[in-house]
């Protein structure tokens, strides 16, 4: 298990780069709202301020597609989950 810095730091920078690699980027406010937090939320764990709680880290594996461990990957391993997006993300229903 990693040690919750390092976890933070991954879900940041994992999540700003899914923000900004989709078509449109999307925005915190946005993400914020298709998930059910706020922007503020979103800004504290791009920043790596914090972890989410278990529902919303869940909801944003679902919002873009990926297992909830991608989100927590480092991002700067060959092995990194982010490396192999799926092409399009899926709404949560």
């Amino acid at each position: 298990m990693l040690p919750e810095e390092k976890l933070r730091k991954n879900l940041a920078d994992n999540l700003h780069f899914l923000r900004f690699s989709r078509n449109p980027k999307i925005s915190q406010q946005t993400l914020a709202e298709k998930i059910g937090t706020s922007q503020k939320s979103i800004s504290r764990y791009e920043q790596g301020i914090c972890l989410p709680p278990a529902h919303i880290l869940t909801a944003l594996a679902d919002y873009f597609g990926l297992p909830v461990d991608a989100l927590l990957q480092d991002p700067h391993t060959p092995n990194g989950s982010l490396l192999r997006l799926p092409k399009e993300r899926k709404e949560p229903s």
